[in-house]
């Protein structure tokens, strides 16, 4: 059930797969509804295009090589990638400063926190030894006063 000539790879391999999809067996480019279907991005192009019009990955035999070559084997997706990475990092970092800034702010209320409560406990302590002192000067005088009165 040949179908043609791949725009591809020139090859007369074009197989038709289902009724909108053809495939080539030599080089398994895909082509749907008569747009060449790109290898990295899956996105659908004219076959007159020598690169996606997405990820601007070579879409042609004479396209990936000129791309190889000048790129040094890689692939344009990749490459595209690569780029993308310092972008990600730079983004990874700042929420991760974001982050650490929250935390630092929500360590700092439980410190201000603590404070208070130890300023509270402090304060608490020093009135209820405020009338423990109170209660046993009270107490030594009434037994004084008792003493006093026995001995008299």
């Amino acid at each position: 059930m040949a179908a043609g000539n791949c725009p591809v790879c020139s090859q007369p391999q074009l197989v038709s797969i289902q009724p909108d999809l053809l495939e080539c067996q030599f080089c398994h480019a895909r082509i749907i509804n008569g747009q060449l279907i790109c290898p990295a991005c899956k996105r659908a192009n004219s076959v007159t295009l020598e690169h996606c019009s997405v990820c601007g990955e070579p879409l042609t035999v004479f396209g990936a090589v000129m791309s190889r070559q000048l790129a040094g084997f890689g692939s344009h997706r990749l490459e595209q990638l690569k780029g993308q990475a310092n972008e990600i990092k730079a983004r990874a970092e700042q929420h991760s400063k974001a982050r650490m800034s929250h935390f630092k702010d929500v360590d700092q209320r439980r410190m201000q926190s603590e404070r208070e409560a130890a300023t509270e406990q402090h304060l608490r302590d020093r009135t209820i030894l405020k009338y423990a002192a109170i209660g046993s000067g009270v107490f030594l005088l009434i037994v004084a006063i008792i003493s006093l009165i026995i001995i008299l």
